[in-house]
């Protein structure tokens, strides 16, 4: 659009315009004006006038101005409309354009008649004002959200008769959006959630938590850690990590990068082993550059070739990446291009004189889904062999390509939830033991699939017969807490060993062990049955019990010496009576100490990295509408 004309105005005075809804009408057109009066108003969209009004829940003063009591047949003026007027935030009209819905400041969701221009229903289902207004398409569900952070469906059940059935509370903060596509209803709000909600099913179906979209990565490094790359917006931080009996400091900043062009940095590949390589992707696009060692990198440009497909050709360094992988060998560059919507495939040779890159192969579009998210990729990874490539999009499809045949392997059955991360597992480096793809997903379960068969592998690793490893869950106490798992760490050196994390905690688990040894036991109570809290509710009961003995008369110090080693006697024999059960060992570990995490991995010598991001620096950045407590409390 050039240019935006102004072609007329509506002729409302002294009122601010909240809310607006257009009604299509064949003869004229009408809009729909919600005001700060709690009034709303019918405009001609041909002459601007107010064609009528609909006054909402508007309470009138205490004491109207002028009115001091008198006889009974003085005329008793006009009430005023108190400071307390509803605001109307926000208007809908339904898909048959008979009924208008709207929500005000007072927590009220009302349904008009917009040819009579009369209430049908009202209902208060909510504690604050209702900002955001949805219908499915047939117009029989209307969906109203606020600052409750709650979202009501009413239903209608006649025609003319509308009932609340159902309220969901996915949000902790503000929902200012609302929007229905088919049959699924998409809430948004200031506390940086996506949810979705089944429009036929509400009251049945839970909602659903979308992760953050695309969940890059900001830290990326080397399998030793002697290099750590951290993504900025508009640059890159360069860490050297040295090992800790040196004199010099542990971690020390050793490059700061500052990228040309106004886009901001999307996804960042490091080279696994030597840390040589280096590439960014932008929205201005895409770089590489060669690094000469991970204590001081100097970083040197390298040149990129040519994307070419079967309708386009474009260079590299124009195209906005959605992920970036190198292989473990170093000799791969796997890139996703969001323009060409290809998976392009090149060839990295390192010599003394430079770093050639060539353009080896270019796979078609992923295969086709029914998703909208399905065309953007959250991450490419590469099998330790260099044999495999796995591409995650941003629904619930993973891609398996092979490398040598240059085409694609598997296309695993679509999940339930959003796929949050992939990686290959390998117990051992020879070809006889099996190639795994760990897949994790936004409800908290884990899945294990067997590449070259192309199935569910058999269980944990170290137990094939069991059926129920087929699908790895989260032990409960980590699929009920609320943060969906985001991240999956492998120790290079154990590949049994992996660690799983989001935001808030991280979980330790070891494949090799039984998948039933990790049922739920109390943390502090390694042997229930002579637990210390054990010991404590024994000894009370046996003394109440001594007491009400009948007993020759003592003193009071006797008495005491007497229940005390009666007491001792009697669970020293419980003691023994008792058959000690053996519990396994737990095959996981939770780590709820730290908060905001960043970045989880494995590093040698049985250690975890940990980089967090402290509550206290977020808290100082955050805008003043999200910086403040719970509504309501």
């Amino acid at each position: 659009v050039k240019s935006i004309i102004i072609s007329g105005n509506m002729k409302a005075k002294k009122v601010r315009a909240l809310s607006l809804a257009l009604h299509p009408s064949k003869i004229n057109k009408q809009l729909f004006v919600g005001g700060s009066d709690g009034v709303i108003r019918c405009f001609d969209w041909s002459t601007g006038y107010c064609m009528f009004r609909m006054t909402g829940d508007i309470l009138p003063s205490s004491s109207p101005r002028g009115h001091k009591g008198g006889s009974s047949n003085q005329k008793e003026p006009e009430p005023e409309v108190s400071s307390f007027a509803p605001q109307m935030w926000s208007l809908l009209l339904l898909a048959d354009q008979s009924l208008l819905a709207s929500g005000d400041s007072r927590g009220q969701l009302q349904l008009w008649d917009v040819e009579l221009g009369v209430l049908v229903c009202s209902f208060k289902q909510h504690l604050g004002d209702v900002l955001a207004l949805s219908a499915s398409s047939d117009g029989e569900r209307v969906f109203s959200a606020g600052l409750d952070g709650k979202v009501c469906c009413v239903e209608r059940v006649g025609p003319d008769e509308w009932v609340h059935t159902y309220a969901h509370r996915a949000h902790t903060h503000d929902i200012h959006a609302l929007a229905v596509r088919d049959s699924t209803l998409l809430s948004g709000g200031v506390d940086t959630k996506l949810c979705t909600y089944s429009t036929r099913d509400f009251a049945q179906v839970r909602p659903r938590w979308i992760p953050l979209l695309p969940a890059n990565r900001l830290v990326q490094h080397s399998e030793d850690y002697s290099l750590l790359v951290l993504q900025q917006r508009h640059s890159l931080e360069l860490w050297a990590m040295r090992p800790q009996d040196t004199a010099s400091k542990p971690l020390e900043l050793a490059v700061n990068m500052q990228l040309k062009g106004e886009g901001h940095v999307h996804c960042v590949a490091l080279a696994p082993i030597s840390a040589s390589m280096l590439a960014v992707s932008s929205t201005a696009g895409t770089r590489m550059w060669r690094l000469s060692g991970s204590a001081n990198p100097d970083p040197e440009k390298v040149s990129l070739p040519d994307v070419v497909t079967q309708f386009s050709r474009r260079a590299l360094k124009d195209e906005f990446c959605h992920a970036m992988r190198f292989s473990f060998d170093e000799t791969l560059f796997a890139a996703f291009c969001a323009s060409s919507q290809c998976l392009a495939l090149f060839r990295v040779q390192q010599t003394p004189a430079g770093v050639g890159v060539s353009l080896l192969h270019v796979f078609a579009a992923l295969p086709p889904a029914q998703e909208p998210l399905a065309g953007a990729v959250r991450k490419v990874v590469f099998s330790r062999d260099g044999q495999f490539l796995a591409v995650c999009d941003c629904a619930c499809g993973v891609h398996v390509y092979h490398i040598d045949r240059l085409k694609l392997h598997w296309s695993l059955p679509p999940s339930s939830s959003p796929v949050t991360d992939v990686e290959f597992q390998q117990d051992d480096s020879s070809a006889q033991a099996p190639l795994h793809l760990l897949v994790l997903s936004a409800d908290n379960s884990l899945q294990m699939f067997d590449v070259l068969a192309c199935n569910l592998s058999a269980g944990w690793g170290s137990n094939p017969t069991d059926p129920a490893g087929s699908r790895m869950a989260v032990p409960g106490r980590v699929r009920r807490m609320a943060a969906p798992l985001s991240g999956i760490a492998l120790d290079p050196h154990s590949p049994h060993r992996l660690v799983l994390y989001c935001h808030s905690y991280a979980v330790l688990v070891d494949l090799s062990m039984d998948a039933q040894a990790a049922k739920e036991v109390p943390a502090d109570d390694s042997n229930f049955a002579l637990s210390p809290r054990f010991l404590k509710r024994q000894r009370t009961s046996l003394n109440r019990e001594s007491k009400g003995a009948p007993k020759e008369t003592e003193s009071p110090e006797e008495e005491d010496e007497e229940e005390g080693e009666e007491a001792d006697n009697e669970i020293q024999e419980k003691k023994e009576a008792v058959v000690v059960k053996e519990v396994k060992p737990l095959n996981y570990i939770v780590f709820n100490v730290y908060r905001n995490l960043i970045h989880v991995g494995c590093a040698a010598n049985d250690t975890m990295v940990v980089i967090e991001n402290p509550w206290t620096a977020l808290m100082m950045a955050l805008p003043a509408t999200l910086d403040r407590k719970m509504y309501g409390t």
